[in-house]
């Protein structure tokens, strides 16, 4: 509560007098030192706690981007999926199926399957120096107990940073649907399912062979012993 004081030697009035009795001074009101020194020490202490949570907030942070920044550019414990020599042999066949003009039924093994993707990524980068460089490469995986089919891709964005990107796919008598996404080993949100698919097929997607291929894939299934069974429609339905 505010108190009278004298200007000249701070004495403090118990009246209501305008003159202080002790020296004549003019009185003002004032309030206590007391209450003053509580006040200043309450700031300074909001002030300390606020700096406080903030600092706290801030290591928070940087502490949950670099877990989310860990999982997302983890590209270590997964193996390498390495297509057999008959497998190569098969593929190379199959890739002949592509310009076949009539409605056909492809029976690929995961090792066949990523052989053929990464010849038609490797038609379609030849002379491509920083895309050799950067090892770019894909692998197809079978699930047989959920009847997924994962495309991942192994590649490098701004010339050093390894990524692991992995489409997610839904098997069955329709079109494959993208069901989740991966990012090292994070799976992303579905806000980010379609600017992550873009980037993805902008990187896999860029040759006439592996165009015509997506394009005329009708279905998807998977067989006996996570065997893939592919059936592309006939090309001249899409002209």
């Amino acid at each position: 509560m505010a108190e009278l004081v004298c200007e000249k030697c701070q004495a403090v009035s118990k009246n209501s007098k305008i003159f202080c009795r002790e020296c004549g001074g003019k009185l003002v009101m004032q309030e206590p030192k007391h209450t003053t020194k509580l006040r200043k020490a309450g700031v300074k202490t909001l002030k300390r706690t606020v700096f406080i949570v903030l600092i706290l907030g801030m290591i928070a942070a940087i502490i949950v981007v670099g877990v989310i920044g860990y999982f997302m550019f983890s590209i270590s414990g997964f193996n390498e999926l390495k297509p057999s020599g008959d497998e190569e042999v098969k593929a190379l066949h199959t890739i002949s199926f592509i310009h076949n003009e009539s409605k056909i039924n492809l029976l690929m093994m995961e090792g066949e399957a990523t052989f053929v993707c990464n010849q038609l990524l490797k038609k379609s980068i030849k002379g491509d120096k920083e895309i050799i460089k950067a090892k770019r490469r894909l692998e197809i995986k079978v699930n047989g107990e959920r009847k997924t089919v994962s495309t991942i891709l192994y590649d490098k964005i701004q010339k050093e940073l390894d990524i692991r990107c992995e489409l997610i796919w839904t098997t069955g008598d329709s079109v494959p649907e993208l069901k989740d996404i991966r990012l090292g080993k994070l799976y992303l949100p579905k806000l980010l399912h379609v600017p992550i698919l873009k980037f993805f097929l902008s990187r896999v997607v860029i040759g006439p062979e592996s165009t015509l291929l997506v394009k005329r894939i009708e279905q998807v299934t998977i067989a006996a012993n996570n065997t893939l069974r592919v059936t592309l429609d006939n090309p001249r339905k899409m002209e």
